[in-house]
């Protein structure tokens, strides 16, 4: 059987002449709208890992092609434009390779219907704007199935040869490749009319996957393998995932993201519901209409069923429990589209202008999302350009104390401060050999691993020095100190707790400052308390007072009522020490209840937001979260005695109840 061109003039009067105008214009116009806003965003974590990744090759073996492609584009430049614009340029040759692929397999029509649809993708868009293999990998998908539709239809020596090779890069570009080679394999078995043969084929075939992958899982087997017994006897299946019905929501998430990428929440309904319903309504006709195509029929057959495969199968069983990343289905987003425009190519004229028209304008409403900086399932990044306006007027001798995970991000987007040193060393800043009349203290803590350390550091600085400037961007904290000078006069703070450094929740949008009772408070993070932990907050400067407003809220006490004393203040002095009770309904509330006002005295909500809380635990896939609205809570304790405070205690007695302490003053 014998190709029949893609070139041949069909709808929209595509054809020899005018095909480079064609793909001129995809390549221009997907380049142009991957270029908006690309340097909006300051490199992120596993940006940062890339960067690593491509000076040490063989690091990171999910992509190797990519980091060889990455080691020769480096050499003309290392800015952070330079380094996303590879994969700008693979996501707009992707759309080329989509055209071309919907040309053959359905028509030209669909085929420049289906490049618009990827140039104008939320999901291709955010990879393609990332300094990460997952546009190449898109791309190679893209060439791997438009060589296997041109192989198929040409059954040739040279078509077998462009199908090898492509099929090759689409696996050196990621591990999961070899599922789209698989798919491919399957296809032809099932519209192979020799399926003796092809059983064989693919028993060599995986024989041969075997055989390549066993080396690489080498190494790691023995430790993957430890992991998943540690969860079974210490942890009691927490971490081995095991099967469950709860995975198939990743299936929805997966197709969601194909639909609207990872960045319309909370949910926009006005732009969710028409999505929903016209994607929906467009692969009900295609599942129709499969009879009319058996080749697009076994692909996307075969495409489905290996997704359920993925995310029951692999995803379920996978020691991890992040398990299978949706990045990492990017192979089938093609298939995805192809899909649609199938369904599209039932309608001509006007009907099949209005459902094109509506993919983009859906694509376009979702990018919008995307550029808009809306929340995501994968979260908003900490930019590094607030650093830059904070040490614009700084000269560049000035000593940095990094922790954290802040070296590789200062150190690539602050070059020219050399004078660099772990921030562990502040620990025994007495010991320091040179004289640091100022010094910087850069703290990156994403996961809050060291948020403990973080404080330790933070008081023993602050006892020989006083804090001048600050920016605290959540997970991102910087410090700029001054040695204290005996002869000046003490500085005045804020008696805030040192602890309270440091978000806990990632998701939040907070204002800096709450006004409580005429009085600004700095917000800067929550010190958390349960019956397990006890915390112990120190002041800077001792301050006597007659009043204490603390500022708080609860979680797991829906089942406590209110009046009950939940746990103590305790406040330790020169004079000694003296207890407050902390009551439900009183001195704090459960975020969890409505109705929050009692009779007489109570605590007055000074700051409310919009919370979102995982709805299934640890099995949780990434991103099912329930909205609810939070509040925090002011309550205002009378002294009988002016107290001069040096620190003060909170301890919780309810098991399972966790009290946020925001501020006290």
């Amino acid at each position: 059987m014998k190709l029949r061109s893609p070139l041949s003039s069909v709808g929209w009067g595509i054809n020899r002449t005018n095909l480079f105008f064609v793909f001129a214009g995809l390549f221009v116009f997907s380049l142009a709208f991957r270029l908006v806003g690309l340097n909006r965003c300051t490199l992120s974590g596993d940006e940062f890992h890339t960067v690593e990744e491509i000076k040490y090759f063989g690091l990171n073996i999910h992509s190797l092609l990519y980091f060889l492609f990455m080691k020769v584009w480096t050499f003309f430049g290392t800015s952070e434009i330079w380094l996303r614009f590879a994969s700008v340029l693979f996501g707009a040759f992707a759309c080329c390779l989509i055209y071309m692929l919907g040309s053959l397999l359905i028509n030209a029509r669909m085929g420049f219907l289906l490049g618009l649809l990827l140039a104008t993708s939320p999901l291709a868009l955010y990879h393609s704007q990332s300094l990460r293999f997952y546009s190449f990998f898109l791309m190679n998908s893209t060439f791997a199935w438009l060589a296997f539709a041109y192989f198929y239809f040409q059954r040739s020596l040279r078509a077998g040869l462009l199908w090898g090779v492509a099929d090759i890069f689409c696996i050196l570009s990621h591990g999961f490749g070899i599922f789209l080679v698989a798919i491919q394999f399957l296809v032809l078995f099932f519209l192979s009319k020799r399926r003796r043969l092809w059983k064989i084929i693919i028993c060599g075939l995986g024989v041969f996957i075997l055989l390549v992958f066993a080396y690489v899982f080498r190494e790691k087997a023995h430790d993957m393998l430890q992991h998943y017994a540690h969860a079974v006897t210490v942890h009691g299946y927490i971490e081995s995932r095991g099967f469950g019905i709860v995975n198939l929501g990743k299936l929805a998430i997966t197709i969601y993201q194909f639909v609207l990428g990872n960045s319309v929440y909370p949910m926009l309904w006005f732009l969710v519901i028409p999505a929903f319903s016209i994607h929906a309504v467009l692969l009900f006709i295609a599942i129709q209409r499969m009879k009319e195509n058996r080749l697009l029929k076994a692909i996307m057959g075969v495409s489905f069923f290996t997704l359920i495969f993925i995310v029951l199968g692999l995803d379920s069983f996978a020691p991890k429990t992040t398990g299978v990343q949706f990045r990492y289905l990017l192979f089938l987003l093609p298939v995805y589209y192809l899909a649609l425009c199938f369904g599209v190519s039932r309608f001509s004229g006007r009907w099949a202008l209005v459902f094109s028209t509506a993919l983009i304008l859906i694509n376009l409403g979702a990018s919008f999302c995307y550029f808009k900086g809306d929340w995501s399932f994968s979260g908003k990044r900490v930019s590094w350009h607030d650093m830059e306006v904070f040490l614009e007027n700084e000269t560049t001798d000035l000593p940095v104390f990094y922790g954290g995970r802040a070296e590789p991000y200062f150190r690539y987007y602050f070059s020219d401060f050399q004078n660099m040193h772990s921030a562990w060393d502040l620990l025994n800043i007495e010991k320091q050999e040179e004289d640091l009349s100022r010094i910087l203290l850069v703290f990156f803590d994403f996961r809050k691993e060291m948020h403990q350390e973080l404080n330790n550091i933070l008081r023993n600085v602050e006892n020989e020095y006083t804090l001048k400037r600050k920016i605290v961007r959540p997970p991102l904290t910087a410090l700029i100190y001054e040695k204290n000078n005996d002869s000046a006069p003490p500085s005045i703070q804020k008696p805030l707790p040192q602890e309270l450094l440091g978000m806990e929740f990632m998701d939040l949008d907070f204002p800096f400052n709450l006004s409580v009772q005429g009085q600004e408070i700095e917000i800067l993070g929550p010190l958390t308390i349960t019956d397990e932990l006890i915390k112990k907050v120190h002041y800077q400067n001792d301050f006597s007072t007659k009043h204490l407003t603390l500022l708080s809220n609860l979680t797991g006490s829906v089942s406590i009522p209110d009046g009950v004393m939940i746990g103590r203040i305790r406040i330790i002095s020169k004079e000694g020490r003296l207890d407050l009770p902390i009551v439900k309904g009183e001195e704090t509330h459960s975020w969890m209840e409505e109705d929050l006002l009692r009779k007489g005295k109570t605590a007055e909500p000074v700051f409310s937001w919009r919370k979102r809380i995982h709805m299934a635990g640890k099995r949780a896939y990434s991103g099912s979260w329930r909205d609810f609205e939070a509040k925090i809570y002011s309550y205002e304790y009378g002294l009988e005695d002016e107290v001069k405070i040096e620190s003060i205690e909170f301890e919780v007695f309810e098991p399972g109840v966790e009290l946020r302490v925001w501020g006290i003053l």
